[in-house]
């Protein structure tokens, strides 16, 4: 089996945190987000790992961290550079041009975390689309299906749903060169729905072509893509993963659980959680922290951070927060006027 994962996306509803980090990079629960998806598909053993990958620094960084978690695993990892965002069905196009051979793919998206069991439902058919029922089918693609399961047909973000089973992130195809085939002939021919090449519509031309697939109930669906469906990803995950290393604690320091505090960091006065992440070499003195997810070199001296998404290498004193703080910030309290002029 062979994984392609789409990860090129800009992270625009998370910024300023993506500015200076990949979407992918972000922090749930002290991992990567790619940490826990990769964590989804490694017991299938992948033979090659397939990340589609923005250009410059930011997809070096993804494939980078990519190597140094499937190298060890003996799968091959390799990039492939989406150019210009021109929707997810050119996304998953890019990427199967790396693809070396007809072997049964599956094709996880890089914004959702899925809870999956993949063995009971490749012991009944290769070919599948991950589904979850939701309140509004109209703000997902959506599928419709027979009575034995079997797909019927399938729409991007209809305005008038035919069932509420959402497309959850996950497909299986056992002959994936007839998908590049669909997508090659939705580009050749350019089209679009919204301004982009979609997945669904490349997976409705198959349909129609004859192509069987099953519904595959997704358990779990755990949304990273915005700020509020982060923090709400990080609460679950680290009820599964609380941790707390070798920690220095020091003073009037209060731990509320679920937490993860890595090896190294310093807590000096703190009070932190419940559902608090921080990243190593955080300091925490005379402050409090709840909801909240802090990446690595981190300091708060006499500050509140609550519900809050806080880049790395970020200084906060004096100050109390909500919402979000990119990368290499200090933030205080002004401590003097505005500076005269000096003329």
């Amino acid at each position: 089996m062979n994984v392609l994962i789409p990860l090129a996306g800009e992270g625009t509803r998370l910024r300023p945190l993506t500015l200076g980090r990949p979407k992918p990079l972000l922090h749930v629960a002290g991992k990567p987000v790619l940490y826990w998806i990769f964590e989804s598909v490694a017991p299938y053993h992948p033979e090659q790992v397939i990340l589609v990958v923005s250009p410059g620094k930011h997809g070096r960084s993804v494939l980078r961290w990519a190597e140094a978690y499937w190298t060890p695993r003996g799968s091959t990892v390799q990039a492939v550079v989406q150019e210009e965002a021109l929707g997810l069905g050119h996304a998953v196009w890019t990427g199967l041009q790396a693809l070396k051979a007809e072997t049964p793919l599956v094709v996880v998206l890089g914004d959702t975390i899925v809870d999956m069991d993949l063995h009971k439902v490749l012991q009944q058919t290769p070919d599948f689309i991950g589904v979850r029922e939701v309140e509004d089918p109209r703000r997902f693609g959506i599928v419709w299906a027979d009575e034995q399961g079997i797909i019927q047909g399938m729409e991007e973000k209809p305005d008038h749903p035919r069932s509420n089973l959402a497309i959850a992130g996950v497909y299986g195809f056992s002959r994936p060169l007839a998908l590049r085939d669909a997508l090659h002939r939705l580009i050749q021919e350019n089209r679009r729905t919204r301004g982009e090449y979609q997945l669904t519509d490349a997976l409705q031309l198959m349909v129609e072509s004859g192509y069987r697939f099953h519904i595959y109930t997704i358990q779990g669906w755990h949304d990273c893509g915005v700020p509020e469906t982060l923090l709400q990803t990080h609460r679950t995950f680290l009820e599964r993963a609380s941790h707390i290393g070798r920690v220095e604690i020091r003073g009037d320091t209060r731990l509320r659980p679920p937490v993860y505090l890595p090896d190294g960091v310093v807590l000096e006065n703190a009070h932190v959680g419940p559902f608090v992440s921080v990243g190593e070499g955080t300091v925490l003195r005379n402050s409090q922290v709840r909801h909240a997810i802090l990446h690595e070199a981190v300091t708060l001296e006499d500050a509140r951070v609550e519900y809050a998404l806080v880049g790395g290498h970020v200084t906060l004193r004096g100050v109390h927060i909500t919402g979000r703080i990119g990368d290499y910030t200090f933030l205080e309290p002004a401590k003097t006027g505005p500076a005269e002029d000096p003329r």
